[in-house]
Order: C-alpha cells, then sequence, then structure tokens
C-alpha cells in the first residue's frame, strides 16, 4: 500500500493555475495534433486504440500515468492516473484529495452508488473542462483518483 502522502506529493506538481493554461499533463496537451503529441509523450509512449476502439496513446508523466485521445487528428480528451492510485485510505481522505487538486470551493457534488463513494469537481477554463474525480469503494477502502481534460465541444471517452 502506497501511503497518501506520495500520491499528495506528486499532485502537487499538478497546480491547478498551471493545469488551466497548459490543458495537458507531461508535454501533452488538448488541441495537440496528432503527430506531436505522440512525439512528445516520448519514447515509452504507446499508441493504439483505447476507449471504444478510439486512437489514443499511453505515456509516462512526473504526475503518473497519462492518457491522450484523438478526434479529427487533434488530442479531444486526457486524463491523469497519479501515482498510489487504488491505495487503501479514508473516504475522507480520498474526497479530500479530489477537492485539493480544484481547489474550487462548491464545485464538488459526492454521489454513493453501489458501494462506492464518487467525488466529482468540475473547473471550466477558455481550453477546456478539468475534473477531479475520486472514487472510494466501501468494501475494500480503496480510493481511485482521475483527473481529466476534455475539450470545448469534446464527447468524453474515457470518463462517464
Amino acid at each position: 500500500m502506497k501511503p497518501l502522502r506520495s500520491v499528495s506529493l506528486a499532485l502537487a506538481l499538478v497546480a491547478p493555475g498551471a493545469l488551466a493554461q497548459t490543458a495537458g499533463f507531461g508535454a501533452v496537451s488538448l488541441g495537440m495534433s496528432r503527430a506531436t503529441a505522440i512525439t512528445a509523450a516520448g519514447p515509452e509512449a504507446l499508441v493504439g486504440p483505447l476507449c471504444g476502439g478510439a486512437e489514443g496513446v499511453l505515456f509516462p508523466t512526473p504526475q503518473g500515468d497519462a492518457m491522450a485521445m484523438f478526434d479529427q487528428g487533434q488530442v479531444s480528451e486526457m486524463a491523469l492516473t497519479p501515482p498510489g492510485d487504488g491505495a487503501e485510505r479514508p473516504m475522507e481522505a480520498c474526497a479530500a484529495t479530489a477537492r485539493s487538486l480544484l481547489r474550487a470551493p462548491g464545485a464538488f457534488t459526492t454521489q454513493e452508488n453501489a458501494g462506492i463513494v464518487e467525488t466529482l469537481g468540475t473547473l471550466a477554463t477558455p481550453r477546456g473542462e478539468l475534473r477531479a474525480i475520486s472514487r472510494w469503494s466501501s468494501r475494500t477502502g480503496a480510493c481511485y483518483l482521475t483527473l481529466h481534460w476534455l475539450a470545448p465541444g469534446a464527447t468524453s471517452r474515457i470518463v462517464n
């Protein structure tokens, strides 16, 4: 089990202000051409069919593992999974980590369904919508965190 501290330290690299300006993770951002994004993702990147069979690229970043989806030859959607994802921690700590990512008071909703407590926060920016999502399992105590970018007008294939 990785401690919550490792997730917090890694995500401290993901400053909300910087995210709003870059609209991406690592060297890849929304709107980049397919070719540029694949090059920027680096030599460890894996390109191929991902969510729903749509083409995308998986790549490592200092903040965690990232995924970018392509639509009409451009990056239209991205997700980041931080290190320590799936670690066991209290529900309150799981939700607090998601809230700390956006630092946008009042922008969060929480819902429970079949033993999963989901906390979702959304921040609208001129370059797209940024979401911070935590999902906590009451059965296992596992906390799953995701940061998600969606370009204006794009349909999400990664996060429902």
